[in-house]
């Protein structure tokens, strides 16, 4: 997955002019630099529809308490390719699918939050944190996450 999305993120910097005054070039490297990788457990939760994944996601981590909404991207054993999705995790780090019916998926993302999520949502009036980036002004390609928004647990590997 990583080597995916790094390759993704050299072709973003050698076909596209950088855009000045952004600390990032892509999501890809957003996730790259501020992600990490997730290791997909059996879900306790009923899968909620598909193409919801991020209000499935936000929705079973604000009911239930105790997880953390992750966004970033993820592949399963059918598809193979990373694409954008979004999922919960718990304190340890793994991933818990409330959308996909593929078990053995792999991903690599962004834990959030879950107030940090919300006020997104209620802000940009659409689900999504990294997807609907751009109803903010691109303002986590801008800026990065705020620290407050990452728990501690959950920041990326070498970083804590």
């Amino acid at each position: 997955m990583r080597d995916n999305l790094e390759q993704y993120r050299k072709w973003i910097e050698t076909t596209r002019k950088p855009i000045e005054g952004f600390r990032f070039q892509s999501y890809e490297g957003l996730v790259l630099d501020l992600g990490r990788s997730f290791t997909q457990i059996e879900s306790p939760f009923e899968r909620g529809p598909m193409k919801d994944c991020y209000s499935n996601a936000l929705n079973i981590a604000m009911l239930h308490g105790g997880f953390w909404y992750c966004e970033g991207y993820a592949a399963s054993p059918l598809i193979g390719l990373p694409i954008q999705h979004a999922w919960i995790c718990n304190d340890q780090g793994e991933a818990i699918e409330v959308t996909w019916p593929y078990e053995n998926s792999t991903y690599f993302g962004v834990a959030f939050e879950v107030d940090f999520v919300a006020k997104h949502v209620l802000h940009t009036g659409y689900y999504g944190v990294l997807a609907n980036d751009w109803l903010d002004d691109h303002s986590l390609l801008r800026n990065g996450i705020p620290e407050s928004a990452i728990p501690d647990e959950l920041r990326k590997e070498e970083s804590r």
